[in-house]
């Protein structure tokens, strides 16, 4: 089994332990809520985050190819997606962890096992994987929990869950990069959120990450770049 090197991507930050907050007023600093009025003539627009990927809201600034050197880079069936109407993977990305029901393997036609949550999803074998999806303006960090073998299907939706329930602050939300239809759908998206009382949901009254999504919140699976990178693929709550 091979492992890629830790690529140091170009506008990547580390991933903090909590999220980041700007120093701004006291008044402008808390994390959003989407019950407050949503019009707030005193919160201006803050400037685009410097911490979101260059390009969005399209696709991304390509990087280099760093794995390059061990030639194609092929995602293992489990994660690979195929089809909206028959994904492999079906993962709702609003809850913590993965559990039936809202983690399910439609293509295959069978319960998920710890085997599956323990397979390698790449063939070679990587040790970090970047994450990137059209709607969200962060690239996603995935590290191999085990030195010894690369990511894994756990490592992934346990990373990409805990990453997209961290909350969304006022100069993320309140942002001349994010048109006001924009906003307008990712408040809905919170409230819709906050009306699941299922075990294991996030429920906080704070915008999260996973809200940037709007309806598609379900994982469906992964798609490799030519670049090295790996979009994020997601259909629509049903």
């Amino acid at each position: 089994m091979s492992f890629a090197p830790q690529a140091h991507y170009p506008y990547l930050l580390p991933s903090p332990p909590h999220p980041v907050i700007f120093h701004t007023p006291k008044t402008t600093s808390h994390r959003y809520d989407p019950h407050e009025s949503d019009f707030t003539p005193d919160i201006p627009l803050y400037p685009r985050p410097q911490h979101w990927r260059p390009s969005f809201p399209n696709k991304l600034v390509p990087f280099p190819n760093f794995f390059a050197r061990f030639g194609s880079i092929r995602v293992a069936p489990l994660l690979r997606y195929s089809s909206k109407t028959l994904p492999p993977i079906r993962y709702d990305l609003r809850y913590h962890l993965p559990s039936d029901p809202r983690f399910s393997l439609p293509a295959s036609h069978r319960i998920p096992s710890n085997d599956d949550l323990q397979q390698p999803i790449t063939t070679p074998a990587l040790s970090c994987l970047l994450l990137w999806h059209r709607r969200l303006p962060w690239y996603i960090d995935i590290n191999s929990s085990h030195p010894h073998r690369g990511v894994t299907v756990a490592d992934v939706l346990s990373q990409l869950s805990a990453v997209l329930t961290q909350p969304v602050y006022i100069p993320e939300y309140w942002t001349i990069a994010l048109p006001k239809e924009d906003r307008d759908r990712i408040r809905d998206s919170c409230r819709t959120r906050q009306t699941l009382l299922a075990p294991g949901v996030h429920t906080g009254s704070s915008v999260c990450r996973v809200d940037y999504l709007r309806q598609d919140v379900i994982f469906a699976g992964l798609s490799p770049s030519a670049d090295g990178t790996f979009e994020i693929r997601t259909i629509p709550f049903m």
